[in-house]
């Protein structure tokens, strides 16, 4: 119902679907404005997106910031909010996007040999624990994150 508000009644979450308005075309979840507003009427926390990639009317990414600077904002936020709903791209070989989709970043572990690992909700992977992905593999895809 909440998701369904923040969509201005256009989202249905029982088969991920919603009718596309002025701000997307897109058919499924919601928008990353209407993420933040949801949120902040769950968690009453003020919150924002950011977006760190631009694409073009082509579909082709381009990067606006650095990994570095990604990854430690993601750090604080996910120490003072405790989880990031962040939204990733697909491209192909040439930059070109191929679509996307948007999970929830819950932790942040390192290995043995420091390597960085971010710890996902998904919940379109037929799994009900959380999963990793290194790193560097989710910073270059990050298109947008709601901090």
């Amino acid at each position: 119902a909440i998701m369904n508000l923040g969509s201005r009644q256009t989202y249905d979450s029982i088969n991920d679907y919603r009718e596309p308005n002025e701000y997307t075309n897109d058919t499924g979840g919601l928008i990353d404005m209407e993420i933040s507003f949801v949120r902040k009427i769950v968690t009453g926390k003020d919150n924002f997106s950011n977006c760190y990639k631009s694409i073009d009317i082509n579909g082709k990414v381009k990067d606006l910031y650095n990994q570095k600077d990604v990854k430690n904002e993601l750090l604080r936020t996910l120490q003072n909010n405790g989880s990031v709903v962040i939204g990733y791209v697909y491209t192909d070989e040439n930059k070109i996007c191929r679509g996307g989709h948007e999970v929830t970043i819950v932790g942040y572990t390192t290995n043995l040999k420091n390597q960085g690992f971010f710890i996902i909700q998904e919940s379109d992977d037929n799994e009900s624990r959380p999963v990793t992905i290194p790193e560097n593999e989710l910073l270059s895809m990050i298109h947008h994150a709601n901090l």
